[in-house]
């Protein structure tokens, strides 16, 4: 994969994301704006260019569909860059999260947590979320 090691990467050299090695991300903090800051790297990304990525989020258990996603921005860690999205999950469930870049699809499944729980696996977790 031609960007930072991980474990967790989702994808390929089109459009890859890293994921939480457990599969578990928080409901967005009381007071915060969002929730998870996903990172979507692509070898057809360059930066100063529009980040044309869509991405679409959509409640799997019949919970409410709540979650909102914001505009696609820049980000650059280090010499690496990427295109970044904020997902704003207020309320648990089990959600599918699709992304679309230049024709590349990316979808993968996650589930959402109270931030609370999500900080007790965090604690009794071994490794990096």
């Amino acid at each position: 994969m031609p960007f930072p090691e991980s474990p967790t990467w989702h994808g390929t050299a089109k459009l890859a994301v890293q994921l939480p090695r457990n599969g578990v991300w928080p409901t967005t903090q009381p007071g915060a704006l969002i929730a998870v800051k996903l990172f979507w790297w692509s070898t057809e990304f360059e930066l100063g260019y529009e980040p044309y990525l869509h991405v679409r989020v959509t409640e799997l258990s019949g919970q409410l569909d709540t979650a909102k996603v914001s505009r696609t921005t820049n980000a650059i860690m280090g010499k690496d860059i990427a295109m970044l999205t904020g997902i704003d999950f207020p309320d648990p469930g089990c959600w599918e999260v699709t992304g679309e870049y230049l024709g590349e699809i990316l979808t993968f499944v996650v589930e959402v947590v109270p931030v609370d729980e999500y900080r007790l696996l965090a604690l009794l977790s071994p490794g990096p979320q």
